[in-house]
Formats: structure tokens, C-alpha cells, sequence
């Protein structure tokens, strides 16, 4: 191996994930023991503070491994661009520690990339596993069947994008094209559609319909896994916006008026379809409710109340008890959540978990018995009585006021 060109650089990205490096590079081992191309693994080590050099060596005599210590911690897309500076393949991907790949479908793949030496990138779906176990899992997104797409051809890609809601990341790139481009992220648009636009200026893109990688959403027994693909969709729909919107621009060439009609109406789809999935995910993982709530009105001003995971009035409910229960300003020197009316007992209950105060429930209203609390009341409160409780240090509030601040 060492006398041959290298067809395939696998470039791994680390810091401070020894026992996770440990997994891959014997997966690696185990996975490539009869590929039928040349490849090399080009490890950049972050700085990390762990084993990951005793890791390294341990494998660096059974792996074609080419291996940098950075001196300082780089921040991890630097750290990437590293990697893809020193491979030394015709082709070149990025892989994950805590992820695998799967020797057929990558051997498939790089068949189809020499097949179409005009190519710049083939982009592929990817599985998702648990606990490593590569026999269970799911696939994100699929495609029909293997697709092609001249250079140049933006109205295409985008088109595809957006009918099969296809998320451009997990890739092998060729290195000569890679040389010209340099292709990097950035905060405005997302970087799985703006890197495809600059391939596609170069050379051919490829989407193959199997997958070659596996990306783990749980690596380990007991441990908390947060993927961070799912951690961006709870938060990223503006920049999928971004990415789509900067394709569009590159094909608005080949568009008439009504067609970049249906273009928009189509971003629009897509953008909405990631806010609900990353409601859904905000909402599982109790995230913010009054972050939840902003973004469940937004779609409902897209029209879509009625595919929202959990009730709109569940999600504004949610907002209220968060706020009364969190607000510094409302909280300020108080020492109980007095609740004055009849409310419903899944709402106390709440209100208890949510809050560290003393919460407290009184049917009925007596002026003057609280003090240094704050008042909520369930139905509209008498304003002769505001001036004694606020002396008392008391915030008064009511249901409905609240309910309005969240409508």
C-alpha cells in the first residue's frame, strides 16, 4: 500500500474523545480489511488533554494512519481544514470520531465517483444507529434512485433539495477540486446547501441513493449522546432558509416568474417542515417555553397550527407557568406564587415543579393577607385592591393578562 497512490483520504476531526477514537479505529480496521482501494487516515488532534495519543500509537503500526498534534486548540472547522490539507487521496471525506462508515457502500461510492471523472463531490444519505449497533437503524432522507447533475445546474439541485428534503452533508469530495475551491461555512446561509453551490460551479455533483456512513445518536450505555444535527434543527430553520435562498439566487438565471414562484413557495414548505421538526425536538427535550412559543406562533402564522406536535393553547400555557415561574424582574424578593381562584389541578401541579418558591392555594381573595408574593389570579383582578398589594411588596397578576401576553 505504501509504493500506491492513495485513492482515499478519511479525515478525522478530534479532541478530547479518546475512548470514542478507540471504537472507530478498530471498526476502521475491521471494515477495511479487504477494500479494494488504497486509503489513508488523516487524525487531527485538537489539542486534546486525553489518551488520545496512547490511542493513536496503539494503531499506528495496523492502520495507514498520518496523524497531527495541534499546539493550541484550533476550534473544530479549523481543526477540519487541517485534516483535508495534509490527505493526500484523489478523494477526500470527513468522518466523524464518534461515527462509522460501511466498506460497501464506500467502495460503491468511489466506483461512482471514478466512473464520472468530471465529478466534483458525491453526496450520499446516512444511517442512524444506537449503541454502535450498525444492524438497527434509520436512514435520513432517500432518493429514488442515483442521481446526477451537470455543473452548472443549480435549478436542478435545488429542485431535488426540496422535493426530497435532502440535507447535503455527509460527502467525498475530490481533492483536485477541493484545491480550487477551499469551500468554507459561514453564519448566514447553511453550509450543507452553500458547499454543494460551489461544487456544482466546478464539476458534476453525484447523490447515490445507498448510504456508506453511520452517524450514532447514543454511543454508549447510560450516556447522554446530543447529536449536533439535532441540536441545529431545534434552532437553524433561518439558516436552512439562508442556504436555499443563496442556491436560488445562483439559479434565478434559469427561471421565468412563475417558476421562481414555486421556488419560493417551496423554500417556504421546507423551512416550515424543519421549524415543526424542531418544535418537536424542543418540546422532548424541555427546552425554553417561551422559546417554544415564539417559535409555535411563527407557524401558525405559515398556516400550520394544526400539524404542531402538541395544542397551540398547551404551548402558550407552558409560556405563562415558565414565565411567572422564572422571570427575574417578577420573581425580585418574593417568597411565594399565591394562586387566588379555582385552578385546574394539572396547572398547580405545574406551577410546583416549575417553580422554587412556596406555592399557595386560596379559593378566594382577601385583601392585605399576602405579602412579598406574587398574586395570580385566575380571573380579572378588582383594581381598587392593586394599590394595597403592590404596598405589600405583592405583583398582581391575572390568568388572562397573561394568556394575552402569550395570545
Amino acid at each position: 500500500m505504501q509504493n500506491q497512490k492513495v485513492v482515499l483520504s478519511i479525515c478525522i476531526p478530534t479532541y478530547n474523545r479518546a475512548r470514542y477514537l478507540r471504537v472507530l479505529l478498530n471498526d476502521i480496521h475491521n471494515e477495511l480489511s479487504n477494500f479494494p482501494f488504497t486509503y489513508e487516515i488523516i487524525i487531527s488532534n485538537n489539542a486534546s488533554t486525553d489518551d488520545t495519543d496512547k490511542v493513536v500509537n496503539s494503531w499506528s503500526t495496523k492502520l495507514p494512519i498520518n496523524y497531527i498534534k495541534q499546539t493550541k486548540n484550533l476550534g473544530a472547522t479549523d481543526n477540519m481544514a487541517e485534516a483535508y490539507e495534509r490527505a493526500s487521496g484523489v478523494f477526500s471525506m470527513f468522518l466523524a470520531d464518534d461515527d462509522f462508515i460501511d466498506s460497501d457502500g464506500l467502495a460503491a461510492a468511489l466506483f461512482m465517483l471514478i466512473q464520472n471523472p468530471d465529478a466534483a463531490v458525491l453526496y450520499a444519505p446516512w444511517k442512524l444507529i444506537q449503541l454502535q449497533n450498525k444492524e438497527y437503524s434509520t436512514q435520513f432522507y432517500e432518493i429514488p434512485a442515483d442521481l446526477v447533475f451537470d455543473q452548472g445546474d443549480y435549478s436542478s439541485l435545488l429542485g431535488t433539495i426540496l422535493n426530497h428534503h435532502i440535507f447535503l452533508e455527509i460527502s467525498i469530495f475530490r481533492n483536485s477540486y477541493y484545491q480550487k475551491l477551499r469551500p468554507g461555512a459561514n453564519d448566514i446561509a447553511y453550509w450543507a446547501f452553500t458547499i454543494p453551490a460551489e461544487w456544482i460551479s466546478v464539476g458534476k455533483i453525484l447523490i447515490m441513493k445507498e448510504p456508506f456512513y453511520y452517524a450514532s445518536t447514543q454511543y454508549f450505555e447510560g450516556e447522554i449522546h446530543e447529536q449536533g444535527g439535532n441540536l441545529q434543527v431545534e434552532h437553524s430553520w433561518d439558516n436552512y432558509r439562508g442556504g436555499l435562498e443563496y442556491l436560488l439566487g445562483r439559479a434565478l438565471p434559469a427561471f421565468d416568474q412563475d417558476t421562481l414562484l414555486a421556488y419560493k413557495k417551496g423554500i417556504e414548505e421546507f423551512v416550515a417542515i424543519r421549524m415543526l421538526v424542531g418544535l418537536k425536538l424542543r418540546i422532548l427535550n424541555n427546552r425554553n417555553p417561551i422559546e417554544n412559543y415564539y417559535l409555535a406562533a411563527r407557524l401558525c402564522g405559515l398556516g400550520k397550527k394544526e400539524q404542531l406536535p402538541v395544542s397551540y393553547d398547551d404551548i402558550r400555557s407552558e409560556a405563562v407557568i415558565w414565565y411567572i415561574c422564572n422571570d427575574k424582574f417578577i420573581l425580585r424578593n418574593k417568597s411565594s406564587i399565591v394562586l387566588v381562584g379555582e385552578f385546574e389541578e394539572a396547572v398547580v401541579s405545574k406551577i410546583k415543579l416549575t417553580s422554587g418558591l412556596k406555592v399557595v392555594v386560596d379559593n378566594f381573595y382577601s385583601p392585605g393577607v399576602h405579602e412579598n408574593a406574587i398574586l395570580l389570579f385566575q380571573d380579572d383582578f378588582d383594581r381598587a385592591d392593586f394599590k394595597i398589594e403592590k404596598m405589600r411588596g405583592n405583583e398582581v397578576l391575572s390568568e388572562q393578562s397573561l394568556l394575552n401576553k402569550f395570545l
